[in-house]
């Protein structure tokens, strides 16, 4: 299984999902822009997407869990109904990656 999190910067949309190995159709559908990858665990071989590999500390539970607790100011993430340890760990990791963005577009 693996996790997958979407970001519309645009319009704010924000998902996330735990999906079978079959989830080129869910990227198909959304038609992303960028592509961000588990370094370790997947390659990007594609030129008409721009792939980003994440070093393997940004994709840690316990990390990726915090991060979504603090970024939504809740205690639990229970009433998001997000169980699935792969769904939340893509989560958080594209949060962290949206975040780091952010502070490399301030600091201009």
């Amino acid at each position: 299984m693996a996790g997958l999190a979407y970001a519309d910067i645009s319009t704010g949309e924000f998902a996330t999902t735990q999906t079978s190995s079959a989830s080129v159709s869910e990227l198909e559908r959304l038609k992303p822009s960028e592509i961000l990858l588990q370094k370790c665990r997947f390659d990007c071989d594609t030129d008409a997407i721009s792939c980003n590999s994440l070093e393997d500390y940004d994709f840690e539970l316990d990390a990726n869990t915090r991060l979504l607790k603090d970024h939504f100011a809740v205690a639990t993430l229970d009433g998001f109904g997000v169980e699935a340890t792969n769904a939340i760990i893509a989560a958080g990791s594209l949060i962290a990656y949206l975040q780091e963005i952010k502070r490399g577009h301030s600091a201009r």
